[in-house]
């Protein structure tokens, strides 16, 4: 027998804010990794995004990017 199945939205937003906060974090390290200089502005805009999928994409972008422009368009 399976237990029914509970959906709250704001536990599944909360859940969603975790995962963003996770992608950020590991966003900030890889440009840490790579010699980039974060300024207080660009971390914060980082850290204060809660899309993932635009978090996975600059993610993506810092693996090769040769500047922070290459990745956020300043």
């Amino acid at each position: 027998m399976t237990s029914p199945t509970y959906r709250d939205d704001w536990i599944d937003g909360l859940l969603d804010q975790g995962r963003a906060e996770g992608e950020a974090k590991m966003l900030l390290r890889v440009l840490a990794a790579r010699g980039f200089a974060v300024s207080d502005e660009l971390r914060i805009r980082v850290e204060s995004c809660l899309d993932t999928v635009q978090l996975e994409e600059w993610g993506d972008m810092a693996m090769a990017a040769d500047s922070l422009d290459a990745i956020f368009g300043n």
